[in-house]
């Protein structure tokens, strides 16, 4: 598999595990799940701690949404503790430390650039596709208002079939997770703006006997938001694009005649 030039200078340690990211939201329902079903430490986030959190998803949104590159040197994400490939999918997930930021898990997932439809998966570039922040305990006083202010989200979504749905509230979950509730988005375009990001929030509801305590922040996901391409689907677009070459030259042919 070729070495993401994206991530050349962060200097990770490689280590092989198992497999990433096969449904990522099934993972992140399965955590959360625990979180709301024991007893956890409750903490209240500080304004130093919020501003570090908004600081790594603004530059996760710059990466992301902006197409720019990772600096090892400059990293406000934090620092990378190990680089986790899949070499059956040939995805990389890369694990960060922020100091400024304890009990929280940041990991960012890269794979094979999807806009790519070369048959051999294996020599694709790849490219950073989806940052997710799991917080380890309750966090409390992190506001969502603030969030998407930051990030400058809309207000709608857009499903994996590109149709637009006003509102961001997805309501709470079901059993075992009622108190689970899920915020959707899609982030703004910006002038420099290179890919579609599609934004969720985790919150944990208040039980019903509690009501003043408020909600806790549990996760984030920002995920560019690639069209989904079979191996059939890239076949067409290969053969659509030679179409199109063969036409230009012919063309080009014709002219020159």
């Amino acid at each position: 598999m070729r070495q993401p030039m994206l991530f050349t200078r962060i200097g990770a340690i490689l280590t092989v595990s198992l497999a990433l990211n096969p449904a990522l939201a099934q993972t992140i329902t399965s955590q959360q799940s625990r979180q709301l079903a024991h007893s956890m430490v409750d903490e209240k986030m500080t304004r130093e701690q919020t501003n570090a959190l908004i600081s790594v998803l603004d530059d996760a949104m710059h990466v992301l949404r902006d197409d720019a590159p990772l600096n090892g040197d400059d990293l406000r994400i934090g620092k990378v503790l190990t680089v986790d490939v899949d070499k059956s999918s040939d995805q990389i997930l890369y694990k960060f430390k922020n100091g400024s930021l304890r009990n929280v898990s940041i990991t960012l997932l890269a794979g094979p650039d999807p806009l790519n439809y070369a048959e051999n998966r294996s020599d694709v570039p790849i490219v950073p596709v989806t940052l997710r922040i799991q917080m380890l305990d309750s966090a409390f006083g992190v506001s969502r208002l603030e969030i998407e202010r930051k990030l400058d989200l809309a207000k709608y979504w857009i499903d994996t079939d590109g149709i637009k749905h006003d509102g961001n509230d997805m309501g709470a979950g079901a059993p075992p997770s009622p108190l689970l509730h899920r915020y959707r988005y899609r982030a703004n375009p910006h002038v420099n703006s290179h890919f579609p990001v599609d934004v969720e929030l985790f919150y944990g509801d208040p039980p019903p006997d509690d009501s003043s305590s408020g909600q806790s922040l549990i996760a984030i996901t920002l995920e560019r938001a690639y069209s989904y391409l079979t191996p059939a689907m890239r076949k067409q677009k290969r053969e659509e694009a030679a179409a199109r070459a063969n036409a230009a030259y012919g063309k080009s042919r014709g002219a020159e005649q």
